[in-house]
C-alpha cells in the first residue's frame, strides 16, 4: 500500500475566482445547491508615472466622463483590471475601489514601492446571486461556472463539474482556471496523461500552482525526478508573491519520500505543518517517513495526531497496525486493523490487515462478515484469498518486477511482501528471502519495504 495519500491539499487553484476562500459550500443536495456567485466588481484602471498627471486627470473626471479620458490617454495608460470581490480587494492596494458603486472613482492610488500612480475606475457592480442564475444571466462568463465546478468537486459530483469545465473552455480554451481544475479531477480519477495536457496548457502561466499539480501527477506515474524538480519550480514560483506555499512544500516533501531522501521529506513536512499543524494529510506522510528512517515513536506521535483529527476515517488506524505488525507487537496490529476494518468495511487493505495479524497470531481466518465471498480480481483480492485458503501460496508472484508499468511494480511487490508475512510465523527461513526481495526492491513508497526491512531486523514491543 502506497505510503503517500491520494488526495491533495484543498487550496484554492481556481485563482480568477478564488472561491475556495470566498465560503460558497453547502451541506445541501443537488448538483450545485448551496452553490453562490459573490457579488463582483469589475474594474479599470488608469496608471501614471507621477502623481501629478493623475490629480490632473482626475481635475478632468469633473467635466468628461471615465472612458473618454482614457481614449484620450496614451495605450499604455488604460488597463483592464478585471473581475475582483470585495474580499479580495479589502486589505490590498486596490481596497478603496471595495464599496464604490457601478461609475465611482477613487482618488489616486500610489502603489508603495513603484514610482506610479493609479486611479481606479468600478464599470460593473453584480450583486451576489445564485450560480444557475448568474450562468443564465452571463452565459459567456467563466466565473460562475468556475464557482458551481468548485462546489460540485465539494460534493463528490465530478462528473458534473468537468462538464462545467468543458462549457468554459469551449469558448475560453486556455482559461487557466478551467484547465487546473479539470486536471486536478482527473488525478483523482487516475487520468494521468488527460491530467498531464490539462496541466501542461495551464502551465504556460508559469504559475506555482500548475507546477505543483503536475508534480502530484509525475509522482503518481512514477516520474519521481520529474515530480521533484517539477515541485521545486512550483516552490520557487510562489516565492516573492505573497502566496503561500504549502501545496507546493508538501508535494516536494512526497516527491522526496518517494526517492527515498527521508530527511528531507520530513524537512518540508516540517514546514507545512508549522502553518497547519492539523492537516492530516502530512501528518500520515511525515509519519511514513518517520517509520522509514526507524523513528517509531515519532510516526505514532503523528499517526496518533490524525486519528485524532480524524477520528472516523480508518487510514490511521490501518497505519498503526502496519507499525505495531513491524515491531512484533500483534494483538495491537489486529486490534487496530479490525478497527480500521469496522470504520471502512469496503478497505480491502484494513481485511488484509486483519488476516495477515490473524495467521500471525495463529488465529483462523475469516472472511469479513463472517462468510467467504466471491473471489475477484480487484486488488489485493487474490492476497486476500491466499490468506483464507481459497488460492495457493504459489498463485502470488514471488519476486519484485525490476521493470514495467508502476503500477505492475507495486502489485508483484505487495505480493513477494505478502508471501513473507504468511510465511514469517511459521518458518522464518522461507519467509527472509521474500522479505529480502520486498525491502531491496518494492518502491520507496511502499509501506510493505519499510515494513519488511523492520522484520528483518528483528521486531520488538512497541515504544
Amino acid at each position: 500500500m502506497r505510503g503517500r495519500m491520494r488526495s491533495i491539499i484543498r487550496r484554492c487553484i481556481l485563482t480568477a475566482s478564488c472561491i475556495a476562500l470566498l465560503g460558497i459550500f453547502s451541506t445541501s443536495r443537488g448538483r450545485a445547491a448551496g452553490c453562490v456567485v459573490p457579488e463582483r466588481i469589475h474594474l479599470s484602471g488608469l496608471i501614471f508615472m507621477n502623481r501629478t498627471e493623475a490629480v490632473r486627470a482626475q481635475a478632468r473626471l469633473a467635466s468628461e466622463p471615465f472612458a473618454t479620458l482614457g481614449k484620450s490617454m496614451p495605450s499604455n495608460y488604460s488597463a483592464d483590471m478585471g473581475w475582483f470581490t470585495p474580499e479580495q480587494l479589502r486589505g490590498t492596494d486596490y481596497a478603496a475601489a471595495a464599496n464604490l458603486p457601478a461609475g465611482s472613482t477613487t482618488a489616486p492610488l500610489t502603489m508603495p514601492g513603484l514610482l506610479q500612480t493609479e486611479i481606479l475606475h468600478v464599470d460593473e457592480v453584480r450583486p451576489a446571486m445564485s450560480c444557475a442564475r448568474a450562468i443564465a444571466s452571463y452565459p459567456r462568463d467563466s466565473w460562475p461556472r468556475l464557482v458551481r465546478a468548485a462546489t460540485e468537486i465539494h460534493h463528490h459530483k465530478l462528473a458534473a463539474a468537468i462538464s462545467d469545465y468543458n462549457a468554459v473552455l469551449a469558448y475560453d480554451p486556455q482559461s487557466r482556471s478551467a484547465r487546473l481544475g479539470r486536471a486536478e479531477i482527473y488525478y483523482m480519477q487516475r487520468r494521468y496523461k488527460e491530467a498531464l495536457t490539462d496541466v501542461d496548457v495551464a502551465n504556460a502561466s508559469n504559475s506555482g500552482d500548475s507546477f505543483t499539480l503536475k508534480a502530484l501527477v509525475e509522482a503518481a506515474i512514477g516520474n519521481d525526478g520529474l515530480a521533484t524538480a517539477d515541485a521545486a519550480q512550483g516552490i520557487a514560483q510562489y516565492d516573492g508573491t505573497g502566496q503561500d506555499d504549502t501545496f507546493a512544500r508538501f508535494a516536494l516533501g512526497q516527491a522526496y519520500s518517494d526517492l527515498g531522501y527521508f530527511a528531507a521529506g520530513i524537512h518540508e513536512f516540517d514546514d507545512v505543518l508549522n502553518k497547519h499543524p492539523h492537516d492530516v494529510q502530512p501528518l500520515l506522510a511525515r509519519s511514513f517517513a518517520l517509520f522509514s528512517i526507524g523513528d517509531i515513536r515519532g510516526a505514532l506521535r503523528d499517526d496518533e495526531a490524525a486519528a485524532r483529527a480524524r477520528p472516523q476515517w480508518e487510514r490511521p488506524y490501518l497505519v498503526r497496525a502496519f507499525i505495531a505488525f513491524a515491531v512484533g507487537d500483534l494483538r495491537s496490529a489486529l486490534t487496530y486493523a479490525e478497527r480500521a476494518r469496522k470504520l471502512s468495511p469496503r478497505n480491502s487493505y484494513a481485511e488484509l490487515w486483519v488476516l495477515v495479524a490473524k495467521r500471525a497470531l495463529h488465529q483462523p481466518p475469516v472472511a469479513a462478515g463472517g462468510r467467504p465471498g466471491p473471489n475477484s480480481t480487484i486488488w489485493p483480492q487474490s492476497v486476500i484469498d491466499v490468506y483464507l485458503g481459497r488460492a495457493p501460496l504459489t498463485s502470488l508472484p514471488s519476486t519484485v518486477m525490476a521493470t514495467g508499468s508502476l503500477k505492475e511494480r507495486l502489485r508483484t511487490c505487495e505480493a513477494t511482501f505478502y508471501r513473507g508475512t504468511y510465511l514469517l510465523y511459521s518458518d522464518r527461513r522461507a519467509a527472509l528471502p521474500f522479505l529480502n526481495d520486498a525491502a531491496s526492491q518494492c518502491p520507496y513508497r511502499e509501506y510493505e519495504r519499510a515494513i519488511a526491512e523492520r522484520l528483518i531486523a528483528g521486531g520488538s514491543t512497541v515504544p
